[in-house]
């Protein structure tokens, strides 16, 4: 099983990363490989929850807001092909939380790079990266996630994310490009959950009933010797 989720900041993607991980392990005993959460400039380094050992201190945090823009797009795209799934991945599965889209959404808009005309345009680097995950893993199912703008807007009030990206003004042009990414992807197995109203729970059981027709044998197999 390999899974791309994706949607706006504050849209639950991390907490249904999470729980997807915690549901693969209770119902087919695998967790999918280290979970991919660092696509959010400069939240780019371990894979939390699960580890901290490589968890950026202020001072690091700051370094990398101190870069360029040219250093800031090269840095960032040398560890989007890096987690390219252009390879059969091995075990369980691969688990990437916003990835490619996080970078064609937020890298034009707060980070100075990957726009038309921009070094290292995103549009063009997701539809490439696309190819090579049609080539060699087929079966990636993305999500998207999505929530109101008014939602959102509380969410941020309520629990702002440290060195977060989006800012309230952009909430409602973000949400669209999300939306215009999701549409023009062309990875084929596609599902859309909302969370405007759902509890994370909900989240995950509508995720469940969703994904199941694009579950590989492997995955089938692990879910049916699990039940016995």
């Amino acid at each position: 099983m390999n899974i791309i989720v994706i949607g706006c900041e504050y849209s639950g993607t991390s907490t249904l990363a999470v729980a997807i991980n915690e549901w693969t392990e209770s119902s087919m005993g695998v967790r999918l490989t280290p979970l991919h959460d660092h696509w959010k400039y400069p939240h780019v380094s371990g894979h939390p929850p699960y580890e901290t050992v490589t968890s950026l201190t202020d001072d690091e945090i700051d370094q990398l807001l101190a870069f360029t823009p040219k250093l800031k797009e090269l840095f960032m795209r040398y560890t989007l092909y890096y987690h390219t799934l252009s390879y059969q991945v091995a075990g369980t599965g691969n688990m990437l939380v916003g990835y490619h889209v996080d970078e064609a959404v937020y890298a034009p808009l707060y980070l100075g790079y990957g726009g038309p005309g921009q070094p290292g345009d995103r549009g063009a680097v997701a539809r490439d990266i696309e190819q090579r995950i049609l080539l060699y893993a087929p079966e990636t199912v993305m999500v998207l996630l999505r929530a109101s703008a008014e939602v959102i807007g509380r969410r941020m009030r309520e629990a702002p994310h440290q060195h977060g990206l989006l800012q309230e003004k952009d909430i409602q042009p973000v949400l669209q490009m999300y939306e215009e990414h999701y549409q023009e992807s062309q990875i084929r197995n596609k599902l859309v959950l909302d969370t405007s109203a759902a509890t994370p729970e909900e989240t995950l059981a509508e995720f469940v009933r969703g994904v199941e027709p694009y579950l590989t044998e492997a995955d089938r197999l692990r879910l049916a010797t699990r039940s016995l």
